[in-house]
C-alpha cells in the first residue's frame, strides 16, 4: 500500500477530496490517502507543526508521498524593484501550503524529491515563488461545477509516478 498525504488550503478542500477519492478508487495501485482535515492528522494536544512533522516522519518511514494543491487564495502586492514604484497585484497560494511543500520536500528528499508533488491550475493565474520556478508541477483545468473532472488528469499523472 502506498501512503499519500494531501494538503491544501480551505479553498482547495474540494480538489483534495476529489483527488483522494480518485486515487483510492483506481484499480491498479493500492493507495491510502490522508487529507489534512482528517482528525488523525491534527491531534488536539500537539502543535500544527508537530503534527505535520509527525505526518512527514510517517511518510518517510513508509516511503510515502505528499501532494500539495495550490489554489489562488491570497492577493499579494509586489513591488517591481527598489527604484520602481510600480506595484503589481497577483494571486498566490496560501502561505501555509507553500511552507508544507517545503517541509515535505526537506523530510522526503533522501527518499526522492519525486515523492513530493504540487498540483495547481494550468491557467498561470497563481504566482509561484521564484525558488520553485523550473520545478515541474501537475496542472489541472479548474472547472468550478465539475471538480472531479478537473482532477482526473492530475490523478493519471500521479498514478504514473506512483507506479
Amino acid at each position: 500500500m502506498i501512503n499519500v498525504f494531501i494538503g491544501s488550503s480551505t479553498n482547495g478542500i474540494h480538489q483534495a477530496e476529489c483527488l483522494k477519492k480518485l486515487l483510492e478508487s483506481n484499480n491498479d495501485i493500492d493507495v491510502s490517502c490522508d487529507i489534512w482535515t482528517d482528525p488523525r492528522i491534527f491531534k488536539p494536544s500537539i502543535s500544527t507543526l508537530g503534527n505535520l512533522l509527525a505526518e512527514a516522519n510517517k511518510l518517510h518511514k513508509s516511503n510515502g508521498y505528499a501532494i500539495l494543491i495550490f489554489t489562488p487564495d491570497d492577493k499579494v502586492y509586489l513591488n517591481q524593484g527598489v527604484n520602481n514604484n510600480d506595484i503589481e497585484a497577483v494571486v498566490s497560494p496560501r502561505d501555509n501550503v507553500i511552507f508544507e511543500l517545503g517541509l515535505f520536500l526537506g523530510k522526503l528528499e533522501d527518499i526522492s524529491r519525486e515523492h513530493v508533488m504540487s498540483v495547481q491550475p494550468d491557467d498561470k493565474s497563481i504566482r509561484i515563488f521564484s525558488d520553485w520556478l523550473g520545478i515541474s508541477y501537475i496542472p489541472y483545468k479548474f472547472q468550478r461545477n465539475h471538480i472531479e473532472n478537473s482532477m482526473r488528469e492530475p490523478v493519471e499523472r500521479i498514478l504514473t509516478d506512483l507506479r
